[in-house]
């Protein structure tokens, strides 16, 4: 398995050593990304106190030595200073506290220091647990390379990768974007280097949001440009124990988009709630853009799936979604919890109004499925009734609900009463059949075979003096 492509970009150093020459170890770790690799480093001496977090998120990878700004004697030797080396500490965990809660990027941390201390103290301020949840990657430098001093850091990655599944798809789909959006910009720009402009003009002179078309544009020609991305079995197949609330949760980031992520526009699939109600805006996208300051949602209402209802039958467990009718759609899970949205009644609101209500979004194809339901449902044809004479095998209908509750109760009864009376025709018939036979075969004084599934036994009488 070779995943060093995972990791190419532009990496960060921090290590108080990386300049100066005097570290062999990370000396020979910079060669051999630099040289070995050509990928692109920045450099830090200290932690950088002034950068913008976002702009990690650029990065391919982010390497840290723990011990910054150690003392050392007049030979390079550290010195003991129990001081410096907790500041030292505290820096270190405020700065990786930082980078992991605004962006996902593996930082591999190199150490002379005991690996298992390093994890303590990150464990302590919960920055990592037993599971080692979070993207850290800590390793002694010395274990970096081979007994040939040659240095093995992608082979101890791999290795890494093995048991973090999540930094693994990660950098394989960042990997797989990055490279669409740079094949979209050029192919773009050979249509001409001014789209951009000649596209807002269109959008513009359109009525519509020019911003949010473009962007639509942007992001469904990138992702029409990723292919089917092949991820490394070995990685994938372990099995891991799923407990009900987490598999909801992961469900949940499937088919619902929170509020926090979504901007000011309004779109189809916005779910709102008010009163202890739910809607869902089904107005298609291109209405929701608010030409000449009119932005309408129109909404269908929803409640809560009741769970007794999920157990008395309202889920399929053979195909795996809901037994939903012609009137209404099940979505979810949301917040944990499944709602049934009904067609019958439709509500129309101003966005402008109600966007403080909205908290999230259903997304495709899950949209496109209630869209789909509820354009059926309002294009609904009507059939005149078919008389109930026509229908010779279905009994009358009756008004009287106790006579037809009664039916309901004893119709197992009937039933067996029926079968009970057929039965007994059926016998008499077949013994009326078997006498018949018998007097055909006494009137003609011989034997004949016919074709009938019935017992025939005709008594031989004795002669008078024959044998």
């Amino acid at each position: 398995m070779e995943n060093e492509n995972l990791f190419k970009g532009i990496g960060m150093v921090v290590d108080d050593e990386v300049n100066s020459g005097r570290d062999k170890a990370i000396d020979g770790i910079v060669k051999y990304l630099e040289n070995d690799n050509h990928l692109p480093l920045v450099k830090y001496e200290v932690l950088p106190d002034d950068i913008e977090f976002s702009c990690l998120s650029k990065l391919s990878f982010l390497l840290l030595d723990w011990e910054l700004n150690t003392l050392k004697d007049d030979a390079g030797n550290p010195i003991s200073n129990i001081a410096l080396k907790d500041q030292n500490i505290r820096n270190n965990v405020a700065f990786i506290k930082q980078v992991v809660s605004k962006v996902v990027i593996p930082i591999f941390i190199f150490s002379n220091e005991n690996v298992n201390s390093i994890k303590n103290i990150l464990a302590q301020h919960e920055i990592i647990n037993d599971d080692e949840k979070e993207p850290i990657f800590i390793l002694g430098k010395s274990e970096l390379f081979d007994d040939d001093n040659k240095c093995i850091v992608f082979d101890k990655v791999n290795e890494w990768l093995k048991k973090t599944p999540s930094i693994y798809v990660t950098q394989k789909w960042k990997t797989a974007y990055l490279d669409a959006i740079n094949e979209m910009a050029l192919d773009m720009r050979v249509a001409s280097p001014y789209w951009p402009n000649l596209l807002w003009t269109c959008y513009n002179s359109d009525g519509v949001n020019p911003s949010e078309e473009i962007s639509s544009l942007i992001n469904q020609n990138a992702l029409s440009r990723i292919q089917p991305i092949e991820f490394d079995k070995e990685i994938l197949s372990i099995k891991k124990t799923c407990d009900e609330h987490i598999l909801k949760n992961l469900l949940e980031r499937q088919r619902f988009m929170r509020n926090e992520y979504l901007g000011d526009l309004s779109s189809t699939g916005d779910i709102y709630k008010w009163s202890q109600k739910y809607f869902l805006n089904i107005r298609p996208s291109c209405d929701c853009v608010g030409r000449e300051e009119q932005n309408k949602i129109y909404l269908i209402r929803g409640d809560k799936v009741k769970e007794k209802d999920i157990q008395n039958g309202l889920f399929n467990k053979k195909y795996g979604n809901f037994n939903e009718q012609s009137n209404f759609v099940i979505v979810g899970p949301i917040n944990g919890f499944f709602i049934r949205f009904n067609f019958k009644d439709i509500l129309i609101e101003d966005f402008e109004e109600k966007k403080d209500k909205r908290i999230g979004r259903l997304l495709s194809p899950f949209i496109t499925h209630v869209t789909q339901k509820y354009s059926l449902y309002i294009h609904r044809q009507g059939l005149p009734r078919l008389p109930i004479e026509v229908i010779s095998s279905v009994a009358p209908v009756t008004d009287n609900k106790d006579e037809i509750e009664e039916r309901k109760m004893d119709a197992p009864q009937e039933e067996t009463e029926d079968s009970k009376n057929k039965l007994q025709q059926l016998f008499k018939e077949n013994n009326e059949l078997k006498a018949k036979m018998k007097r055909i075969i006494n009137s003609q004084n011989c034997y004949r075979l016919y074709n009938c599934k019935v017992t025939i036994s005709p008594s031989l009488k004795k002669r008078k003096g024959k044998r």
